[in-house]
C-alpha cells in the first residue's frame, strides 16, 4: 500500500494540534513532521519534539543553503519545514497558509486537509489559552479563510463542536485515501 504524506492546515485554535495527536495515535505508521522555529521555547515544550528551536542565524543558513522546504516569518520569528522531513516515514505536516501553496505546487500527490472553525470559536479558544498575539492570530484567521476556498484541499473539516466527530471525519477520509 502506498503511504502518502498528509498536509493539515487551518487557523490557530481551530483544533489542528488536538486532531493531529489523535491521528498519530490511530495511525502508528504516520509521524509528525517537526518544524524549525526561531521563537523562544514555551514552558513545557521540548526541543526536537515540539519544534527544532534554532537561532535566527542558523535558520537563515538553512534558507541560504536551500535546506528548507518552506518557511514563513510571523511576529518576527521564522517557522518552517526542512527538506529532511520528507525522508523516512510518512509524515503529517502542520503547515500554515503561506506554506500550503508551495506544498501543493511541488507535491500534488500529498493529501491536503483544512481544519476550519468559526472566528468567534477561535477567538474564545485563543483567549482561553492565554494567547498574547490575539490580534495577529485573528488577522491570520482571515488569511486562512481566503485560502480554504481555493482548490488546494481535498477535505475541509469544520471543528466547531465535537473533536470526536471531527476526528471521525478526518480518520475516515485518510482511510479512504491512503
Amino acid at each position: 500500500m502506498l503511504i502518502r504524506h498528509i498536509v493539515i492546515s487551518g487557523p490557530s485554535a481551530s483544533g489542528k494540534s488536538t486532531l493531529i495527536k489523535m491521528l498519530l495515535k490511530a495511525f502508528p505508521n504516520l509521524s509528525l513532521s517537526i518544524s524549525h522555529t526561531t521563537r523562544p521555547m514555551r514552558q513545557g515544550e521540548v526541543d526536537g519534539k515540539d519544534y527544532y528551536f534554532v537561532s535566527r542565524s542558523t535558520f537563515e543558513d538553512l534558507i541560504k543553503n536551500r535546506r528548507m522546504l518552506e518557511y514563513a516569518e510571523f511576529n518576527e520569528h521564522y517557522y518552517g519545514t526542512s527538506l529532511s522531513e520528507l525522508e523516512d516515514t510518512p509524515k503529517v505536516f502542520d503547515v500554515e497558509f503561506r506554506g500550503v501553496s508551495y506544498f501543493k505546487e511541488n507535491y500534488p500527490s500529498f493529501l491536503y486537509i483544512f481544519i476550519d472553525c468559526d472566528r468567534e470559536t477561535v477567538r474564545k479558544r485563543l483567549i482561553a489559552r492565554g494567547d498574547r498575539d490575539l490580534k495577529a492570530r485573528l488577522e491570520l484567521y482571515d488569511e486562512f479563510q481566503k485560502i480554504k476556498n481555493l482548490e488546494i484541499f481535498q477535505k475541509i473539516i469544520n471543528n466547531n463542536n465535537s473533536k470526536e466527530e471531527s476526528f471521525e471525519q478526518l480518520s475516515s477520509f485518510i482511510k479512504e485515501n491512503l
